[in-house]
């Protein structure tokens, strides 16, 4: 729903949140990276600002190596 996109978007600041990708359909879609050390923290703010309306997927980065 996008009232609460501009809660969702106050938070990013506070956990380091770099935003990759917005659509804007019928809802809204964000994908983020922030440090792996603030997923959870950051998880549970979503849950709390948007009064548990929000779905959230994870997907871990891989990190490639350079020979």
């Amino acid at each position: 729903e996008y009232s609460r996109l501009n809660k969702i978007k106050r938070i990013f600041p506070e956990f380091e949140v770099c935003i990759m990708e917005e659509l804007f359909t019928d809802i809204v879609r964000i994908s983020v990276m922030l440090p792996e050390d603030s997923a959870e923290s950051f998880k549970k703010a979503l849950i709390q600002a948007t009064e548990g309306a929000v779905r959230i997927s994870a997907q871990k980065e891989k990190k490639s190596e350079l020979a």
